[in-house]
């Protein structure tokens, strides 16, 4: 079941590399495409290193970053996951974005 909540997108050196963190609860997601490529890695790699995002997330995500490394991304995000919650889980969940609004860039340093 998708939620909407406040936190932020950003990208670490790992596959997938979009991270989303709760801001409420502290929670972190692992951003996929949606569950094709997350059942079947082999079948849509492409989808898992570079998952669809929201038009308006991409933009922002590389307004004006440098080449090799996007920005933050800020705002309300509707974040829907792909497998049940484990309880006191060090590892990020699976999820996918389904939408995003007010959107704030953090240019990353």
């Amino acid at each position: 079941m998708c939620f909407v909540s406040n936190g932020e997108l950003s990208v670490d050196g790992k596959t997938p590399p979009y991270v989303f963190r709760e801001y409420s609860t502290n929670r972190r997601f692992r951003i996929y495409s949606g569950p094709g490529p997350f059942n079947n890695p082999q079948r849509g790699f492409n989808a898992i290193v570079a998952p669809e995002l929201p038009s308006n997330v991409r933009r922002a995500l590389w307004q004006g970053a440098s080449s090799t490394w996007p920005n933050i991304v800020i705002g309300s995000f509707e974040i829907c996951p792909l497998v049940p919650d484990k309880e006191n889980s060090e590892r990020p969940q699976p999820a996918c974005i389904e939408s995003a609004g007010r959107l704030i860039v953090k240019r990353f340093e």
